[in-house]
């Protein structure tokens, strides 16, 4: 007659199976662990483990072993509970895109102190911030830098002069681009000038020679719309300079001093 578990015993087994893994001593000494997926590490020491897998330390330095990588009579010591790793996972990738985050915060606030500095610095010196800054950001950092001080009526003056004395070189450098460019226009009219002329003595059609016909009359125009578009600017800056001036003549004013 085979041999038949009675029910208390099979009742006692399914109680030890339920029973969670007996308590692991830490740090054990495992000598060379050899993983499932064949990976080896030399003087292998767990150290802790987690919902993940083990933490060792090795001959080449630190690692986490999941618990689905380990030897399974060794894994077999550790209690995994379902759904754990998972979870834990989720919550470190979470942890990590949040670390990053301020982390870039972090640095973000670095490069505008670094920047804040320097401009401060520079504020007592247009000379130095156009040295600084890129073109197109020196007036704007100007003035923000300028709005954003909670200065006594004297430094704040000097901040407006100075900011006045940076536009007036601006403005002096874009009225010197505008000229050298005029002379270019006006040479590239006469140039398409003297291709229509060309054009209509030898009768020859427009379609025949497009890529030559009135082609200094276009790059004329070319030229004229950027003039237009920076004499535009010049009035911007200038305008900026009224408003710089009036508030040092207000400030002035409150002072008691003259103007």
């Amino acid at each position: 007659m085979p041999f038949q578990p009675s029910i208390v015993a099979l009742l006692l087994a399914a109680t030890l199976a339920a029973l969670p893994a007996a308590a692991v001593e830490l740090p054990m000494d495992l000598g060379t662990l050899t993983t499932r997926d064949n990976k080896v590490y030399e003087n292998a020491k767990i150290i802790g483990s987690d919902a993940v897998g083990v933490k060792v330390t090795h001959d080449a330095g630190t690692a986490r072993v999941p618990f689905n990588r380990l030897p399974r009579e060794l894994a077999e010591k550790f209690e995994v509970k379902p759904g754990a790793a998972a979870e834990q996972l989720r919550k470190e990738k979470e942890d990590a895109a949040a670390h990053d985050r301020e982390t870039a915060r972090a640095m973000a606030k670095a490069d505008r102190e670094a920047a804040d500095k320097a401009i401060e610095k520079a504020l007592s010196d247009p000379a130095r911030l156009e040295a600084a800054l890129p073109e197109d950001m020196r007036h704007t950092a100007f003035e923000e830098m300028i709005e954003a001080r909670d200065a006594d009526a004297g430094r704040r003056i000097t901040y407006l002069e100075n900011f006045i004395e940076l536009t007036y070189r601006q403005i002096d450098g874009s009225k010197k681009e505008i000229h050298r460019r005029s002379e270019q226009a006006a040479k590239a009219f006469e140039q398409g000038r003297a291709e229509e002329q060309d054009d209509v003595k030898s009768r020859v059609k427009v379609n025949r020679r497009p890529s030559r016909i009135y082609a200094g009359l276009r790059e004329g125009d070319r030229i004229n719309q950027w003039i237009a578009k920076e004499r535009e600017k010049i009035g911007e800056a200038e305008a900026r300079i009224a408003k710089a001036a009036a508030e040092i003549r207000s400030l002035r004013k409150n002072a008691g001093s003259p103007d």
